[in-house]
């Protein structure tokens, strides 16, 4: 490092003041290169947009596990249901198998191959609605298929639960769908909008 200022300027003094008189005497003095403005490249950063949320929900996965980056891993399956994110990031896996230190990445489209779902009310939110007949609430969501119930909301915004005889509507705000991994698995849902 203390000598690196030196060399930069000495190539300098070689490469550049020998084949033009207006450069400036020290590589220190030049000012930073600016890109054209004309160039543009969204799918480049559309894919890297893309490849970070990836590693980022990679190393989150290892933190939450104890899995050291630094630990080899066979593989990772990255579970997506957006059909142009494979295309988009195939030409940065190297880059992913790198900065999560895997051999192989592996895609899917049924995460419940990898986990399940857990359906349960959110209390404070439930709880002015049903008031004692909360308990009955979560024995009905815990005995349903939370896979199934997870794919209704999901694609409807809303749950239909049978309670004491009657039919019940659940909006998405109303209950928290929790990822159980199955085992022999690490997994990290997504956030909102990562379309994971």
């Amino acid at each position: 490092a203390p000598f690196t200022p030196f060399v930069a300027d000495i190539l300098h003094r070689h490469l550049v003041r020998t084949q033009s008189s207006a450069a400036v005497d020290s590589v220190h003095l030049e000012s930073w290169p600016q890109a054209p403005a004309d160039r543009s490249e969204p799918e480049l950063m559309a894919a890297m947009e893309t490849v970070q949320r990836i590693v980022r929900l990679g190393h989150a996965a290892r933190n939450s596990h104890s899995l050291k980056v630094r630990q080899p891993l066979a593989s990772v399956t990255l579970v997506t249901t957006d059909s142009q994110m494979q295309e988009r990031v195939a030409d940065q896996l190297a880059v992913i198998r790198e900065e999560l230190n895997v051999r192989e990445v592996f895609w899917a489209t049924d995460r419940t191959a990898y986990v399940h779902h857990e359906v349960i009310p959110i209390f404070p939110k439930c709880g002015p609605r049903f008031g004692k007949k909360m308990p009955l609430l979560k024995k009905a969501l815990a005995e349903a298929d939370g896979d199934a119930l997870a794919t209704v909301l999901g694609s409807t915004g809303t749950l239909d639960i049978e309670l004491d005889g009657d039919s019940v509507t659940l909006t998405d705000e109303e209950v928290e769908v929790r990822l159980i991994e199955r085992p022999d698995f690490r997994a990290q849902p997504a956030r909102a909008g990562d379309q994971f």
